[in-house]
């Protein structure tokens, strides 16, 4: 966010003048996500945030964020034994949000890798077991479709009904209740 800062600033950037800083919103999968949520925890400036599938660490494990936030993970509570862990952090972190503006997702049918290109690009690990069954395009499309919608929604002021609860176009996805 520093650099960006600085890009916006300079006139020899192409960016100069260019980027809406006062609208930053972070996302990552895996390490990235988890990452998200610890910045968000401790730079104002990031007003929303989206951890996909990532296991968290850091300061924002016990002390929780203030802003808006959405935990999309594989599986879902009811059927996912391996992502226990993940949905307690998640639980613990999103304590401290106000209500109506954190979410935590379960799709059904996908595994870590499923939120990555890995998932339409490389076959052997849909044969390693990395990837679940859904399809891997239908997967990015719904990672893609909750993504922007939650984005518009905290960040273009663009309120999205996916935010809403379960949508027909994606009965894939089960919202967990906080």
């Amino acid at each position: 966010m520093n650099q960006l800062e600085r890009l916006n600033s300079s006139g020899q950037s192409l960016f100069a003048g260019r980027l809406d800083l006062k609208r930053l919103g972070l996302f990552g999968h895996s390490f990235g996500g988890a990452t998200a949520a610890e910045v968000c925890h401790l730079d104002e400036r990031c007003k929303a945030g989206i951890d996909l599938d990532g296991n968290l660490f850091g300061d924002v494990v016990q002390q929780g964020l203030t802003k808006p936030f959405l935990f999309m993970h594989h599986g879902t509570t009811d059927n996912c034994n391996d992502c226990k862990d993940l949905f307690t952090q998640a639980r613990s972190v999103l304590r401290t949000v106000p209500t109506g503006e954190k979410y935590m997702l379960g799709v059904e049918g996908m595994k870590h890798m499923n939120f990555s290109d890995f998932s339409v690009m490389f076959s052997p690990f849909k044969l390693m077991g990395i990837l679940g069954p859904i399809d891997g395009a239908r997967g990015l499309s719904i990672t893609s479709a909750y993504v922007r919608a939650f984005f518009d929604t905290y960040l273009n002021q663009k309120p999205s009904p996916l935010l809403r609860g379960s949508a027909s176009a994606y009965p894939e996805v089960c919202f967990d209740q906080l």
